[in-house]
């Protein structure tokens, strides 16, 4: 069987806390081998409200992808359930699921399997919503404090218009 960690999240759009758990995520996997999946979540409730979600699933696919470690897999799911699923069906178990504080995942812990191992990080209370509040009202401080120097903040800004 193959163990795998994850972080699981919309990253709608990525944020430094983001970032950091990503990177905590392919620090302590990559000494062991293991490999590191950054699912973006990008289902049917997603594209509804723009204000929420004004990136797509695979533009938030392509820009992670140019900026996570090698050792991280970066997929877009429309249901984590349905993932869970099929890693089983191929024999691969998820021993590691990596989150924000701000979230409660143990429900994603029990799809994926009673071994699963729950990481919660502290996210310096930086959120996806906190940046785009930030970039709708144009606090150009808090956004270069939230948002990674590569994410093209006037790209999020037309999105979310």
């Amino acid at each position: 069987m193959t163990d795998i960690a994850m972080f699981v999240g919309r990253f709608n759009p990525p944020t430094v806390s983001h970032m950091e758990i990503i990177q905590k995520m392919a620090d302590e996997n990559s000494a062991i081998g293991r490999m590191c999946l950054c699912v973006i979540v990008d289902g049917k409730e997603t594209g509804k409200n723009v204000s929420k979600n004004p990136l797509s699933g695979n533009y938030r696919k392509e820009i992670l992808k140019q900026h996570v470690p090698n050792n991280v897999r970066v997929i877009v799911v429309k249901n984590p359930a349905t993932l869970f699923s099929k890693l089983k069906a191929k024999n691969i178990n998820i021993s590691t699921i990596y989150s924000g504080d701000d979230r409660n995942y143990h429900r994603l812990c029990e799809w994926a399997g009673h071994n699963t191992n729950l990481i919660q990080i502290k996210r310096n209370s930086i959120s996806a919503t906190q940046l785009r509040n930030a970039i709708k009202e144009n606090n150009i401080q808090a956004v270069r404090s939230m948002a990674p120097e590569w994410l093209d903040i006037d790209f999020v800004r037309r999105m979310l218009t």
